[in-house]
């Protein structure tokens, strides 16, 4: 389904997910429990998402402050596709955002669940993050081309599909 595919686009984003575990390392977060960050992110590129959900579920449990791992269990929440995921998705990210509004990733979540969600001026509102700090994204591009189709704003969403091309010009859908 079309939603699955702009969730897939969550997966093969560099460094949204495996690289910040990586360097966590240090901060006090076990070899173990990067292993198993791992483990969840294998586990959701083979479209386990429920497995992956627990995986990182268990890692929150035992790493409150691992935001990396909060997110992948957003993603991994949103992916398994169950009755209000969509809302305990939004929910984990919302906490991160509160510790740190300007959260590329979690801007980026919260901005594609918005926009599934209908949201379109709140997720505006987050690939306007994302696109500040990352101008070179052709996903957010992308995205906020949609949420501005959705709105209305074709010459914006024009805009803007322009730029999701300039940057990646085998971003079909733009």
């Amino acid at each position: 389904p079309r939603w699955q595919l702009v969730l897939q686009a969550l997966l093969v984003l560099p460094g949204l997910l495996l690289g910040a575990g990586c360097e966590r390392a240090a901060d006090g977060i076990s070899a173990a429990d990067v292993a198993d960050n791992n483990r969840g992110v294998a586990l959701m590129g083979s479209f386990d998402y429920a497995a992956a959900r627990d995986t990182f579920e268990q890692l929150t449990q035992r790493n409150t402050g691992w935001r990396d791992a909060r997110l992948n269990l957003a993603i991994a929440t949103l992916n398994r596709q169950q009755e209000g995921d969509e809302q305990r998705a939004l929910d984990i990210v919302a906490t991160v955002l509160a510790e740190d509004p300007g959260d590329l990733r979690a801007n980026y979540i919260a901005g594609l669940l918005r926009l599934y969600l209908g949201e379109t001026a709140l997720a505006l509102e987050h690939f306007s993050v994302v696109t500040a700090g990352d101008p070179e994204d052709a996903y957010a591009a992308y995205f906020t081309g949609q949420a501005l189709l959705q709105q209305g704003d074709v010459e914006g969403a024009l805009d803007w599909y322009q730029r999701a091309i300039d940057r990646d010009p085998y971003l079909r859908s733009a």
